[in-house]
């Protein structure tokens, strides 16, 4: 039952494999960035430097460059770079230039692992610092004179450089070079840790970090790596006593954690529920309930270590206390799992006071409650699966009706298009065959009456006193100009013979000669071949419908026709100045054949229409197709 307790308690987290291949991508196109970008940039800089009044930027941007072989690890050419750089051009840089890179060739011969030759750059340019009183390049140079000593196996030559460098940090305020020549400090005291200068500077370290913010990890810091030396648990404790006053609670707690797996990896769980309980009563973390939580679960499972189930009981439900429903159901199993635990443990204490003989049925009892745990369990992972699958299955089913409305859909438009093109083809056919027969019918059958007739205009012209005649012929020629008209207007001969723009033109010409209106076309770069047969025809008729409501309704004077293409576009603008409609109450009331006619044309040919009027205003119709 122990072991139950413990799995259930440290069940809490799991780890995954990451996969590399991300990683490995990003290194490709940042190598392919140093090699495109950051190489040409520097080369074209020290170029353009490369002047006699610019001759500290030039050394400047040499300088750069020989850093960025340190940054993309070319350590080699970044020294031979750089010894060159300083026999070539060292004399003539500036102050600051000199400190620069006799400070990168320390850098570069550390990174070689050529210590003494780091050191000795080193030296250099803190010596050259202490001459003119340059406290921000003695830092930095004392800083690596003590880095140089340690990497030498000399920590006790370090200190004092690194001690100077550390206050100097502390004076500027400068936190990268806090915790750099802190973690060096640390470094070369780690086989002191019962000495004062190590707690001393690790104490002051950690006030730093708590005042600032920063919290300690030791991807920056290095304390928990310094800490994590084979060292005796009572010195690491006194460590801990020292910086009980330390205020930020999130810093702080990184450490207990540290000391709390060390006293349990080591054995001694007795000694890390005491440190656990001295700060969780200490009233620091008061105001921290994500803190409370991780120290009651702590000791939670610390108590199950040594099998005192009643205190982890305790300490489980303050730790669940503060969660509210986040993982409830899991919460809740362990919970219920810890009372079974607890009242079997109970039952054992009276169990144990009774006789001998039921000791046996105690066992039984005990595997039995640990059966009922697993099946439960068991139960309630298949519960889960079971419903993932029907939750599953609901959706994919969700899935492919949607998928087959879409195409009920899809294909009640296609229909609802075919027919469109039906009724038109139809309707475009019949005013064919109506033109045809008006044309080759009636139109022959007026021609021959009017030259019955003129056979016998000198007979009839004897009748002076009557206009019986004139009347007659007057009647024919206006019955075959009307069939003209009609003909023409069914199925013009412009547009068959000349295309979509002489059509247009026609028709205005038509409109201007029967004095009715004042009709004015105007076509911009209009090219009749990037539209086929089914547009011309759908934009002749959509132009015909407008200019007749024009003509019945409008009460216009002018009307404009404007047609333009772009590249993929086809604008056609009627406008005129008539008394124009209330547009939305025509859409809605359904009225106006022909408005609805000219917008179904429109949506037949994949268009867009928009239609500004107003009653008592101008009326403008604007057609876009694309072509």
């Amino acid at each position: 039952m122990k072991h139950i307790l413990i799995i259930l308690l440290l069940s809490i987290s799991y780890t995954h494999a990451q996969d590399l291949a991300p990683l490995r991508q990003r290194i490709k196109k940042l190598q392919l960035y140093r090699d495109t970008m950051i190489w040409p940039a520097i080369d074209s800089l020290i170029a353009l430097t490369n002047t006699p009044d610019q001759k500290q930027a030039n050394i400047d941007a040499r300088i750069t460059k020989g850093g960025f072989f340190l940054t993309f690890s070319k350590k080699e050419a970044a020294i031979k770079y750089l010894e060159d750089l300083h026999a070539s051009h060292y004399q003539e840089a500036d102050q600051k230039n000199k400190y620069r890179l006799l400070n990168k060739l320390a850098l570069a011969h550390m990174s070689n692992a050529e210590y003494s030759k780091a050191l000795d750059y080193a030296l250099k340019s803190y010596f050259q610092a202490e001459e003119n009183n340059d406290s921000l390049w003695l830092k930095d140079s004392a800083m690596k004179i003590g880095q140089s000593y340690i990497l030498l196996g000399r920590k006790d030559q370090s200190i004092p450089y690194l001690t100077q460098a550390l206050d100097l940090a502390y004076t500027h305020n400068d936190k990268i070079r806090i915790i750099q020549v802190s973690n060096n400090l640390l470094n070369a005291h780690n086989d002191k840790l019962d000495q004062e200068p190590f707690k001393s500077y690790l104490i002051r370290y950690i006030n730093y970090l708590g005042k600032n913010k920063i919290p300690l990890d030791s991807k920056h810091a290095g304390i928990l790596n310094i800490l994590e030396i084979d060292v005796d648990l009572i010195k690491l404790l006194e460590l801990y006593d020292n910086i009980s006053d330390f205020e930020m609670s999130n810093t702080r707690m990184t450490l207990v954690e540290f000391i709390y797996r060390e006293l349990v990896k080591k054995g001694l769980t007795l000694k890390a529920i005491e440190v656990l309980n001295q700060e969780l009563s200490s009233g620091i973390h008061d105001n921290s309930q994500e803190v409370q939580k991780n120290l009651n679960s702590y000791l939670a499972q610390s108590y199950a270590l040594t099998g005192n189930w009643e205190k982890a009981y305790e300490h489980l439900q303050k730790y669940t206390s503060g969660l509210k429903s986040l993982r409830g159901e899991n919460i809740q199993a362990r919970i219920d799992s810890l009372n079974v635990l607890y009242n079997t443990a109970q039952k054992e204490k009276q169990i144990a006071k009774q006789q001998l003989a039921l000791s046996q049925k105690k066992r039984q009892n005990q595997v039995l409650g640990g059966s009922v745990l697993a099946i439960m369990f068991i139960s309630g992972l298949i519960i889960y699966m079971v419903r993932r699958k029907w939750a599953y299955e609901k959706n994919l089913r969700l899935q492919q009706k949607e998928i087959q409305e879409q195409k009920l859909l899809r294909l009640e438009q296609e229909n609802k298009i075919m027919a469109m093109d039906y009724v038109l083809l139809g309707e475009e056919n019949e005013r064919k065959r109506i033109a045809k027969d008006l044309h080759d019918s009636l139109g022959s059958l007026l021609s021959s009456a009017q030259l019955q007739l003129n056979k016998i205009q000198n007979e009839i012209d004897a009748l002076k006193g009557m206009n019986l005649f004139s009347n007659a012929e007057a009647l024919i020629k206006n019955a075959a100009n009307e069939v003209r008209r009609i003909s023409h207007d069914m199925m013009p001969e412009a547009l068959i013979n000349l295309g979509l723009q002489a059509s247009i033109e026609d028709l205005a010409s038509s409109i201007n000669n029967s004095a009715r209106m004042n009709v004015s076309t105007f076509f911009s770069s209009f090219n009749e071949k990037r539209i086929d047969d089914k547009q011309k025809l759908g934009l002749f008729r959509i132009v015909q419908e407008l200019s007749q409501n024009a003509i019945k309704h409008s009460n216009a004077s002018q009307l404009i026709i404007q047609a333009s293409m772009e590249e993929k576009t086809l604008t056609l603008v009627v406008e005129d100045n008539g008394v124009g409609f209330d547009v939305q109450k025509q859409l809605e009331d359904k009225k106006g054949i022909g408005l609805q006619s000219v917008i179904s044309r429109v949506k037949h040919l994949d268009g867009e229409i928009e239609i500004t009027s107003d009653q008592d205003k101008q009326t403008v119709f604007v057609i876009q197709l694309s072509i």
